[in-house]
């Protein structure tokens, strides 16, 4: 069995070294997608910014496997991977891993994962589990099932398949299969510049108002804040304190949270916003059911 991991490096300073080290014994070869430009979901934002990830931030030497950087001006987050989809099958691989800069694997986890991708013979999309990391690794979201585990968009793709990426990292496959591999997430374990360029121009800024989300649920967030999440409040109840052992690579990601002092001006835009994701959550609720 040969496996290909694939990477996009836009903006990725805080995570893609420690990212490398972390997939490089697993897989056979790298794909590093790397664009000078932002995506085009913000068009401004291409004229405007510059990826501050350098080719030169990224360190390649001692990893376990060859690594090659696919260059592109990509307009949208799912060209990006199905060109790297593309070159993986052309060079024969069975697998193609989507693992994210961000993203990492305890050494179980990935033990577990080969072995499950050596021996599948009827999926062609993997999905595992993940926690997802808030502001530090000691935070993780909770989520609207109660639950502190959800899955991600996934994890692996059969090259030997007709299937693509079709919308950012979701796929055109139905044969899917998830596998309870706890993947660690820390996206959203980041400064406050990083939070706001993040939510300004990735893939998903053109569904919610990213900059008002910043600075009423970023900014002035403390263990009593709730509603978190971004196009959809309630799906993230609140963040709380990771209650499970943690994996040497959690240190890296171990950030100071600074307190917040909430002004009245602060709590009423808050209850504002967390009133009107509630009107439209029952409205959603209620659509459904006349349906």
């Amino acid at each position: 069995m040969q496996l290909a991991a694939h990477i996009i490096a836009y903006d990725v300073n805080r995570y893609i070294n420690p990212m490398l080290r972390n997939v490089a014994p697993w897989v056979d070869k790298i794909y590093i997608a790397y664009s000078r430009r932002p995506w085009g979901y913000i068009p401004a934002s291409r004229e405007q910014r510059e990826n501050p990830t350098k080719l030169s931030d990224i360190n390649l030497e001692g990893l376990d496997c060859p690594v090659e950087i696919i260059h592109g001006d990509w307009m949208k987050d799912e060209d990006t991977r199905n060109a790297c989809l593309e070159k993986a099958r052309s060079e024969g691989f069975d697998w193609l891993i989507t693992q994210d800069a961000d993203e990492f694997y305890p050494e179980s986890c990935w033990e577990q994962l080969r072995l499950a991708l050596e021996e599948d013979r009827d999926s062609d999309c993997i999905i595992t589990t993940w926690y997802t990391f808030w502001k530090s690794s000691d935070y993780v979201l909770f989520f609207r099932d109660g639950s502190i585990k959800g899955t991600n968009a996934g994890f692996a793709l059969r090259c030997n398949s007709d299937v693509r990426f079709k919308v950012s990292r979701t796929c055109s496959s139905e044969k899917v299969k998830i596998i309870d591999a706890p993947c660690y997430h820390y996206g959203y374990v980041k400064s406050d510049q990083e939070m706001y360029d993040k939510v300004t121009q990735w893939s998903h800024a053109h569904q919610f108002d990213g900059e008002r989300w910043f600075n009423i649920k970023w900014k002035n967030w403390d263990l009593f804040t709730r509603n978190i999440g971004m196009s959809d409040p309630l799906s993230w109840k609140q963040a709380i304190r990771f209650p499970l052992h943690q994996p040497n690579f959690a240190a890296h990601f171990r950030m100071p949270v600074n307190s917040v002092v909430m002004t009245k001006e602060d709590r009423i835009r808050e209850s504002l916003y967390d009133f009107r994701a509630n009107t439209h959550d029952v409205l959603k609720r209620v659509k459904r059911l006349a349906i």
